[in-house]
């Protein structure tokens, strides 16, 4: 950008968009890692384009006893702008979800990528997917009988 004469606060705004376009995705990867990882988890897809622009980044296929279920996830790098984020939204099945991870705090540096969270790091994960995902289940079967 510099040598195509962008100025330098313009360059520095560029920079500072890319940094926090990578956060995410990097804590996006993350989650899909985790949530893999989680007994009932049959399948974790990442969201199309559309559906990442319309705030969705992971669909989750989750089995609890004898009922399937669609999760879909706006994954946050933390909780605070999760809250923020579901407090934003008004559709109805929208859900924003911090990811859990810290890169402050080292969980990202698998093998010398930043990008990836370190194994041990996913593996204390798990049981935090686990209980979001049994407190959907939970609400949806609440719903469902309701209706």
């Amino acid at each position: 950008m510099k040598h195509l004469d962008y100025s330098y606060k313009e360059v520095k705004n560029a920079h500072r968009f890319l940094n926090y376009v990578i956060n995410g995705m990097r804590h996006e990867i993350a989650a899909e890692m985790a949530l893999n990882e989680v007994e009932g988890v049959q399948a974790v897809y990442t969201s199309s384009v559309e559906g990442d622009l319309a705030g969705t980044d992971i669909l989750v296929e989750y089995v609890r006893g004898n009922k399937i279920y669609i999760f879909s996830f706006d994954i946050k790098s933390t909780k605070t702008a999760a809250r923020e984020a579901n407090n934003d939204k008004y559709y109805r099945d929208y859900c924003a979800i911090g990811s859990g991870f810290n890169h402050k705090a080292g969980d990202f540096g698998y093998d010398g990528d930043i990008l990836i969270p370190k194994r041990r790091v996913i593996r204390g994960k798990i049981s935090y997917y686990k209980n979001i995902l049994e407190e959907m289940a939970r609400e949806e079967d609440c719903k469902r009988q309701n209706n």
